[in-house]
């Protein structure tokens, strides 16, 4: 008889546990009932027997992975934050040292809040709590990635949404293709009172591949004349991983179809043609070097008058041999001088400041930038007079380019500061017509005449969305 009594309560039990069984309950909740029971008519309730739900300790883990690339090869590395335990843990402290194995790709990266699905844009510098989660806090310093996270959430799975962080990397520059990098971040975190220190993340693996990149600066020639003979002079340096060849081609030719053209590099000061090695119908440079640099010579002859009656281009492609994907491509241009129209050169010019210091890195360019959310697009506008009459009624203007907004910088009348113009003479004055800062528009400025030899540059800069 105890023997069947003993079945049937457990029966019941735990049909009642299953019942009752959701999310879990406060730390220090006392869980307990009684178990009754009838026979014969009769009913008797057992003692109560209670038990405090505790949710013991923390138990923090970091696990790094590789997340998917984007377009331009960078890699996207990932770290998944889990909590096995059920006390939340506090002051997560992740650094991860990067320095002569991995490049920081932009200023920026995502993280996803426990729990969520959601991605919040994260900035590496050092401003302290990031804005769109007060949770966290990344940034990168002398090639060390750190990670704050002042909340870490008990029983937080990895299968659970959320609570990771990823950053875009590339292997560094001089890194040699088919080298195997590796490495593992260290991390800290409270447990209650107590600090648990000197936890390692795994070890993330990568080989490095063959990364092709290339330099390439075009050239501008000015008064065009018939019968002449023009040289542009490209420098190409190969700044990729391993020693390349790239075919050169021409795209867009806008000389006329009797012009002689010829691609040769310079020689001891001499002009070489290129050969077509492939022969596939394009030249091909000597293999080069990473850190490697060519001069590639575009030679034109042409008797045409066409070529004095506007300004012609065209487009010098280089194409790498190892990665056939990658190309590179400049323009080469003759800006004419026939009339008061094209006695005037109006050029304008682009610089990137990726690294958020309000200057760009490097020089202004005429050739394609790659930029990121967040990154500025400082530009440059050069109206020289290039003839032999004064230009009178002078109206430029520029519109702000879609998915940017207008940028006051520091706020100087320098270059990284307000719109401005600087004249020939020294003068520097405030573009007064412009968006104001954060907004779309177009910028627009007039002046009243330039003489001969003079000139007129438009600074100012915008911020990619």
């Amino acid at each position: 008889m105890f023997f069947k009594i003993h079945i049937f309560i457990s029966t019941v039990f735990l049909f009642f546990c299953t019942l009752v069984y959701g999310a879990p309950p406060p730390e220090n909740t006392p869980i307990g009932t009684t178990a009754k029971l009838s026979y014969m008519g009769a009913e008797i309730e057992s003692n109560l027997v209670v038990t405090y739900v505790v949710y013991g300790d923390a138990d923090i883990s970091v696990r790094k992975e590789w997340g998917v690339g984007d377009s331009d090869g960078n890699q996207l590395m990932i770290f998944r934050i889990a909590n096995g335990g059920w006390r939340n843990g506090k002051d997560l402290l992740l650094r991860d040292d990067l320095k002569n194995k991995y490049e920081i790709v932009g200023s920026t990266g995502v993280w996803i809040p426990f729990g969520e699905t959601g991605e919040k844009i994260v900035t590496l510098a050092e401003d302290g709590d990031e804005s769109q989660d007060k949770n966290v806090n990344l940034k990168y310093v002398d090639g060390v990635l750190t990670l704050l996270v002042k909340d870490v959430p008990g029983h937080h799975l990895e299968s659970d949404p959320g609570g990771f962080v990823g950053v875009y990397v590339k292997p560094q520059g001089d890194i040699p293709a088919g080298s195997i990098l590796t490495n593992i971040g260290e991390y800290e975190y409270f447990n209650g009172p107590e600090k648990i220190t000197n936890l390692k993340t795994n070890s993330l693996l990568y080989i490095v591949p063959i990364i092709a990149k290339a330099e390439f600066t075009g050239e501008t020639k000015e008064y065009g004349i018939s019968g002449e003979s023009f040289i542009f002079k490209n420098k190409l340096k190969n700044i990729g991983n391993t020693e390349d060849i790239f075919e050169i081609s021409l795209e867009n030719n806008g000389f006329p179809q009797d012009s002689i053209i010829g691609i040769g590099k310079n020689s001891n000061g001499n002009f070489v043609l290129l050969e077509d090695k492939n022969k596939n119908g394009t030249v091909e440079t000597d293999s080069l070097k990473p850190g490697e640099e060519i001069e590639i010579q575009l030679k034109v002859q042409t008797t045409s008058s066409d070529l004095t009656k506007s300004n012609v281009l065209v487009e010098k492609v280089a194409k790498s041999l190892n990665v056939p994907s990658y190309s590179i491509r400049v323009q080469d241009k003759i800006i004419q001088l026939e009339s008061s129209i094209s006695s005037a050169a109006f050029i304008k010019y682009q610089g990137l400041d990726a690294n958020g210091d309000n200057k760009i890195d490097g020089e202004y360019t005429e050739n394609l930038q790659k930029g990121n959310p967040g990154n500025k697009i400082f530009y440059k506008l050069v109206f020289k007079n290039i003839g032999t009459d004064i230009l009178k009624d002078i109206y430029i203007e520029d519109t702000i380019p879609s998915y940017t907004k207008m940028s006051y910088g520091d706020g100087t009348l320098k270059e990284g500061g307000k719109p401005i113009f600087k004249l020939s003479d020294g003068t520097v004055g405030e573009i007064i017509d412009k968006p104001p800062a954060g907004f779309n528009g177009t910028l627009r400025v007039n002046f009243g005449h330039i003489n001969p030899g003079e000139y007129i540059e438009i600074y100012y800069n915008v911020k990619i969305d």
